[in-house]
This record gives structure tokens, C-alpha cells and sequence, in this order.
């Protein structure tokens, strides 16, 4: 049976658990002899094999020292029944979720690399079920008596600014209005309107003159 990987990509899960124990990742930095604090890895195999049971602490050549830098995940086509994931990038320390297995005929390990599932324990100091990434959190509360006074501020502020914007408006078109000025009135005809001493309107006139001229005043 040739091998084919099963295993999802957990990154994200890697990243989680990660943040949430920053001294223990940050112990399982590769040491100038190549050795890593084991702490780390037993904490997120625990925590992933809390949501995932296939995963688990891989046993390094099918042996029983565990991998500290690479977690198991349970498949039968893979040398010795599972998967080896690396989880670490050991050049920058980054989280991730990398299949390392070598089965049969890989160039580097021609008979292939055994992987072994070794079930993990609750390592010592860690309390409480690990979170459900699936199940988020929800909390209900009713928000209507909290809004009411904001939604009544934002109404008057609303009635306010048009308020404020009709003044605006009624300044600037003031503004541009003289408070003295002449005019004359055209007719549609095209005839200037002259006002006589008669009292009379007669738009009758081709150029404007004395009788033809209007002074308007702004009353405000």
C-alpha cells in the first residue's frame, strides 16, 4: 500500500497554542547543540489530541524517545501507522505543519522512516479543558436600555446639524446679496419695464432709462 497523506493542515492550531504558552514555545528554540526543551511539544500534542485523537507525540525511528519538534498523526499507509508532522521550523522558530514522513523509496531513506504514535498525557501543570476552537463563546444581553440615551443624542445632534446647516445656507446666500442695489425688468417681449409718475407699469421700452430703472433694498 503506497502511502498518501491524511492528516489536515493544523498551522492555525500550532499558532494558537503557541501564543497561549509563550514561555514554552519560546523554550523550545533549537539549542546551539541542536536540542530543544520538550515542554512545548507535550503541551500541544495534549491540547490537539484533545480535538483531534489521531494526533499525538511521535516515537523518533518508531523508537520510544519522542520526537521535540514533530507530532504524530495516525494513518495506515505511513511507515509504522503514522504520519511525522513537523511543527516547528527550526531555522526561525515559526509554527507550522509540515509532513515530514518518508515512506519506502523517498531518495533520502530508501527503506523509509518509521513514525510512532505515542498517546500523550496531561502534562504536569496545565488545569481545565483546553478551548473548543469549534464551540465559540456567546453572550446574550439586551442592549435596547443601554442605546435608548445614545440614539436620542444622536437625533438631536442630527436635528442640530441641519439646523446648523440651514443658517449656513440662509449666511451665504445673504452674504451674496447687497443690501442696495438697481435693476431693470425685461419682459418675455423683450421689452424693458418703465414705472411712470402715473403709477403705471408699461413694458414698452427698447433701452433702459430713468423710468426703466429699479433701486431694491434687502430688508433682513
Amino acid at each position: 500500500m503506497s502511502y498518501q497523506r491524511i492528516s489536515p493542515d493544523h498551522t492555525a492550531w500550532v499558532k494558537e497554542i503557541a501564543a497561549r504558552f509563550p514561555v514554552e514555545w519560546e523554550a523550545a528554540r533549537e539549542r546551539e547543540d541542536g536540542s530543544r526543551d520538550d515542554r512545548f511539544i507535550r503541551i500541544l500534542a495534549f491540547e490537539l489530541n484533545q480535538r483531534d485523537p489521531n494526533i499525538g507525540l511521535n516515537g523518533k525511528r518508531g523508537g520510544d524517545t519522542i520526537s521535540v519538534d514533530a507530532l504524530a498523526y495516525k494513518n495506515a499507509t505511513a511507515p509504522g501507522g503514522s504520519e511525522v508532522i513537523d511543527v516547528i521550523v527550526g531555522s526561525t522558530h515559526t509554527p507550522s505543519w509540515q509532513d515530514a514522513t518518508l515512506p519506502p523509496g523517498s531518495p533520502a531513506a530508501p527503506d523509509g522512516v518509521l513514525g510512532k504514535f505515542i498517546q500523550p498525557d496531561r502534562p504536569a501543570g496545565l488545569n481545565g479543558p483546553p478551548p473548543d476552537p469549534a464551540t465559540p463563546t456567546s453572550i446574550t444581553t439586551d442592549l435596547a436600555p443601554i442605546l435608548a440615551p445614545i440614539e436620542q443624542q444622536i437625533a438631536q445632534l442630527t436635528r442640530d446639524l441641519a439646523a446648523l446647516k440651514q443658517q449656513l445656507a440662509d449666511a451665504q446666500s445673504n452674504a451674496a446679496l447687497p443690501r442696495r442695489f438697481k435693476a431693470s425688468m425685461k419682459s418675455v417681449h423683450g421689452k424693458f419695464v418703465a414705472l411712470t409718475p402715473e403709477g403705471k407699469a408699461e413694458a414698452t421700452r427698447d433701452s433702459v432709462g430713468g423710468w426703466e430703472t429699479i433701486t431694491f433694498e434687502r430688508l433682513d
